[in-house]
């Protein structure tokens, strides 16, 4: 009976060919119940182990078995599995063994499986795959496995490759490893590596054209786009200090626009186009008249933005941030007495009157729509400018360098014309006593400091003509006769928001106001 059995096991014989000799019934059942023992035995350990190996027992025994199909689908869901670990070791007996399980069920590798039985100089490559073992058999095998060769290579050289661009850590260097490896296990890295250095050249190029704000610097070292040996590479170590230290100034205005202005004043008017400079003119003219000229602020409307404006500049701070622009619908009265040099007192209001009011005047000049908080705005200042209770100065301030740049598609040039010609036609100057054109930034005319003033004065009528001819105009009208060009600088502004802080301009503005306000007389109490 058992022989019987490992007959049939061996494919000796088979059981239909026992039911065809007619054995016995009682002898025939206990066969078919052993041989079911054992295969579903023999299909439990396949199951167990999932090797190949046992599998392919199972169906050399079993090939037409209860579990023949899936023994199969078995099979053939870790072929790429065994043929790796047969690249892996480069094993003869593997090589034998995918043949015999693999070969019967149409293996994907079946061809390449005999050659590398047939040569076994690969199989010792496959063994051992270095450079020179690779280089030693094509020369002895021109041709031969000329694709497995080349990602054997590939692979080889992938670390190595991968470590040297990383030591170099440059673009060109990603860019290498990429050429000799486009699909090498690094790819991914690689190319972020070129963006984010491509992301790290064109940001130091922005530094190197002072293009970049200091938030924008602390954000770009924040995502690691940049390092701050980067930022000091560009702006020096002291400057890269006052960047990290560098904190967006909180400057609150009073949004309540004032209904009067104090009285016994001489009101200073200063207008400035976007982005001018007047604000940090303004800050930095309290700032230097408090240290230079006894300035003490008087109770207004804008005490509190007067105050936070002259703190943003300071004498003994080397570098200072600059202020914030100001907002539409504001405008801020801040009044102050300063000290001549006889020790007369001088009361003084400058108004704040927001860039936007040039929009404002443009609009209107040229019947455009203005929407109810710039016509509020602009009535208000209209206002106070027709007032005669008290005399008038103006400083209009223009940016040295920003006749290229462009707000809402207009130029400086055309606001300041289109405002010129508004006051002109509104007769606006009749109550001034004076009117002068502060060129900010003045500091970048890299010239002697003698003919600095000549070169601010030819900047203006060089480049805002049409501007500077109606306000002398106006001012003919109106009979002044000094207007002026004063050239004007806060300091070196740096990564945009940054100054090295220089009061030595000051000077020329204060005399302007010492002249043009006459002194208090004794007794002469402040009133509003």
């Amino acid at each position: 009976m058992q022989g019987l059995i490992r007959s049939i096991q061996r494919g000796i014989i088979t059981l239909d060919e026992l039911k065809r000799i007619q054995l016995a019934p009682e002898k025939l059942e206990v066969i078919e119940h052993t041989l079911q023992a054992h295969e579903d035995q023999l299909w439990k350990k396949a199951c167990q182990s999932g090797e190949a190996a046992h599998f392919f027992s199972y169906l050399k025994i079993y090939p037409d078995g209860l579990f023949a199909e899936p023994c199969r689908q078995a099979l053939i869901s870790g072929e790429e599995h065994f043929w790796t670990n047969i690249l892996d070791s480069g094993s003869l007996d593997l090589l034998k063994q995918y043949l015999e399980f693999y070969e019967p069920l149409g293996g994907a590798h079946t061809h390449e499986c005999q050659q590398m039985i047939e040569d076994p100089a690969w199989l010792q490559v496959m063994r051992q795959p270095t450079l020179a073992s690779i280089e030693t058999y094509e020369q002895a095998h021109p041709g031969k496995h000329s694709t497995e060769i080349a990602h054997m290579r590939d692979a080889i050289t992938d670390d190595s490759d991968w470590q040297k661009a990383q030591l170099t850590a440059s673009t060109p260097a990603f860019k290498a490893y990429l050429d000799a490896h486009p699909q090498g296990k690094f790819k991914k890295q690689a190319q972020e590596c070129i963006e984010g250095a491509t992301s790290h050249d064109d940001f130091v190029a922005s530094m190197n054209n002072d293009l970049k704000t200091a938030d924008e610097i602390q954000n770009a070292v924040a995502s690691k786009i940049i390092s701050w040996d980067d930022v000091a590479s560009v702006y020096g170590p002291e400057r890269t200090q006052a960047i990290q230290n560098f904190v967006e100034h909180d400057i609150q205005p009073n949004p309540t626009i004032p209904t009067t202005l104090t009285k016994d004043s001489t009101e200073v008017y200063f207008w400035g186009t976007p982005s001018s400079g007047k604000t940090c003119a303004l800050g930095s003219l309290l700032c230097g008249a408090m240290d230079n000229y006894h300035l003490e602020p008087q109770q207004c409307q804008g005490y509190h933005y007067m105050t936070q404006l002259r703190n943003v500049f300071n004498s003994h701070n080397k570098y200072c941030s600059l202020p914030p622009s100001t907002i539409v619908n504001v405008i801020q009265e801040m009044v102050f007495t300063i000290t001549d040099a006889k020790k007369k007192l001088h009361r003084v209001t400058f108004i704040d009157i927001a860039g936007e009011i040039f929009r404002s005047i443009y609009s209107s000049m040229n019947q455009m729509f203005l929407d109810q908080e710039h016509k509020d705005t602009l009535a208000h200042v209209m206002k106070f400018l027709h007032d005669s209770s008290n005399p008038k100065i103006h400083f209009f301030v223009v940016e040295y360098g920003a006749e290229g740049i462009q707000w809402e598609g207009l130029y400086m040039r055309d606001y300041l014309h289109a405002c010129s010609l508004y006051i002109k036609d509104n007769k606006i100057l009749k109550n001034s006593s004076g009117v002068y054109i502060l060129v900010t930034k003045c500091d970048k005319m890299q010239c002697p400091d003698e003919i600095i003033a000549s070169k601010a004065e030819q900047y203006v009528q060089e480049n805002l003509n049409s501007f500077y001819y109606n306000l002398h105009e106006a001012c003919k009208d109106a009979h002044i006769s000094d207007l002026k060009v004063i050239p004007f600088s806060i300091g070196d502004v740096f990564a945009g928001k940054i100054c090295s802080y220089d009061d030595s301009f000051i000077d020329d503005v204060v005399d302007v106001l010492l002249a043009k306000t006459p002194p208090l007389k004794k007794n002469n109490f402040f009133r509003v």
